[in-house]
């Protein structure tokens, strides 16, 4: 990954609310309204993998 990349990275989780428990911590992100829906990656993903999904899905569902 490009040094630039990675500060573009580092500057969007930030940003980013982040939920700390017991020790652990997870940045996550919250689009639209309506009932919730939490939409979770397996190991090695991203939460950049549900990006078309959210689009299709944030008029209808506040997306977790």
């Amino acid at each position: 990954m490009s040094a630039s990349l990675r500060a573009a990275a580092a500057e969007i989780e930030a940003r980013m609310p982040l939920f700390c428990h017991q020790g652990g911590s997870l940045h996550y992100l919250v689009r639209g309204r309506g009932e919730a829906l939490l939409l979770l990656h397996g190991l090695g993903a991203s939460g950049a993998d549900w990006a078309m999904q959210v689009r299709a899905l944030e008029g209808q569902f506040r997306v977790i």
